[in-house]
């Protein structure tokens, strides 16, 4: 179901589904959790909330027990991306989406990152998207934007709808 979690060792894995326009689930987010009942992520360091959920999705559960066959979106930190071309991703790139969080600062580095990991296959997503926070150099990387509405003023949301890519 929607929002179940998994436990692995000493944390645990919750799936948030992604949906179309039409409401479908299209494929789900892997987020990290601390405990099976935390409704929040406390996260210190996003590298390593990340290494914790894909050795969950892996090793211990399995991608298709999570997913089925949708693909999963996972949290890429900025650490991650800057190192892309060091540490190689043990993701499967048909499966995985990897998304790109809205705190990261965009540089020549963090571009040459992500730019690698499209070539390796992985597909990118932009996560928390607001036309405020928009980088046409992201956009231009970016095979899907997830739309912050939240965030986003009901002024800016039919522009930041036509990216073409959301969801």
């Amino acid at each position: 179901p929607p929002g179940a979690g998994a436990q692995s060792a000493a944390v645990s894995v919750a799936r948030q589904p992604i949906f179309d326009a039409r409401f479908r689930v299209v494929a789900y987010e892997l987020l990290y959790r601390d405990a099976p009942d935390s409704a929040h992520a406390r996260i210190e360091d996003g590298a390593v909330a990340t290494a914790h959920v894909v050795l969950a999705a892996l090793m211990d559960i399995g991608l298709e027990r999570i997913a089925g066959t949708l693909p999963v979106h996972v949290n890429l930190p900025e650490a991650l991306i800057r190192r892309a071309a060091e540490f190689p991703l043990p993701l499967p790139p048909a499966r995985v989406v990897l998304e790109v969080l809205e705190d990261v600062a965009v540089d020549e580095a963090v571009l040459e990152g992500l730019r690698l990991l499209k070539a390796t296959g992985y597909r990118l997503a932009l996560d928390d998207f607001t036309s405020a926070r928009a980088d046409p150099r992201l956009l231009e990387l970016a095979d899907s934007v997830k739309v912050d509405l939240l965030d986003e003023p009901a002024a800016g949301q039919p522009e930041a709808a036509h990216t073409g890519r959301a969801v």
